[in-house]
């Protein structure tokens, strides 16, 4: 069994804005990692920053995000004393690192520093950024290996693979390093079955029970987009395919959140909800959702 720390870098945060929705995404791939019998914490990076009222916005500011990120500033200060704290009482062979471009800066920030503390641990990177630029990604020093594309099946055989001390030509779907050349293996199939995944580990996140309860409202009731916009990563991260969950499954998925979280408020996060519309239609016609349980 390996142990595993998953981190959503701070964004919002740096931009003093009140946001500490957590990441769906490494919910999945924790619950992923515990079916599969390794344990997982999850950090983020978000949570628990308080704005200041007088200089809140709305508006991402990209410089006033760039002016934050050096180690004085009291965010990226707090961010890596929790994250030493993880380090040392939780102990992980393994960090995974979620970066959206928008956080590529924050992210080697933080990997940097997990590498001045202990340059043991294997940092391993996935999301939007490290899928569509892997070779710029991976060659990165404090970086070990990235995920292209679904992260849940490439994440597991690369902690399978190392925890075998194997070598990672064998683990699908990612793109590692050699005398700091990179190394592609073949591509990851899809998951086809997406009601096979567990439901996200909400309860894996550090100070899980401190966080609103609408902090879990995230949801997926499928992956990927037929379409091919030329501003949009989907088609490089899923494929120009859609997969569906089946309607039974999600509303499940609402009443396990709902009942063990409390969680009221839920975001469709799918990046085309309605190209079936019968599908749509027998989702909003459910009577399962008539259950929920009001925050007391």
């Amino acid at each position: 069994m390996a142990k595993v720390l998953l981190i959503d870098p701070p964004w919002h945060a740096l931009q003093n804005q009140d946001n500490s929705l957590a990441s769906l995404g490494l919910a999945y791939l924790g619950a992923y990692l515990r079916k599969n019998n390794h344990e997982c914490l999850i950090y983020n990076g978000d949570f628990g920053f308080k704005s200041d009222p007088q200089k809140n916005s709305i508006l991402t500011d990209y410089d006033y995000y760039l002016k934050n990120l050096n180690p004085e500033n009291p965010i990226i200060k707090k961010t890596f004393e929790e994250i030493e704290s993880i380090l040392k009482t939780f102990n992980p062979s393994y960090v995974g690192i979620t970066i959206p471009t928008a956080k590529y800066l924050v992210a080697k920030i933080i990997a940097e520093k997990i590498k001045t503390i202990n340059p043991k641990i294997k940092i391993i990177v996935g999301g939007p950024h490290p899928t569509c630029l892997p070779e710029k990604t991976v060659l990165e020093p404090c970086f070990d290996v990235v995920v292209r594309r679904e992260g849940e099946i490439p994440f597991l055989n690369i902690i399978e693979t190392l925890e075998k001390n194997s070598t990672l030509l064998y683990a699908r779907g990612i793109v590692f390093k050699v005398y700091n050349k990179p190394v592609y293996t073949p591509e990851q199939e899809y998951i086809e079955d997406l009601d096979s995944l567990p439901f996200p580990a909400w309860d894996l996140f550090y100070k899980y029970k401190e966080h609103h309860p609408d902090s879990f409202g995230a949801l997926i009731t499928s992956r990927g987009c037929p379409y091919n916009c030329t501003f949009c990563a989907s088609k490089t991260i899923w494929a120009r395919k859609t997969r569906n969950r089946s309607v039974k499954k999600i509303v499940e998925e609402i009443k396990y959140t709902n009942r063990n979280f409390n969680t009221t408020t839920f975001r469709i996060n799918d990046d085309t909800f309605t190209l079936n519309k019968d599908r749509i239609v027998d989702f909003c016609k459910s009577n399962g959702l008539a259950i929920l349980e009001p925050i007391m």
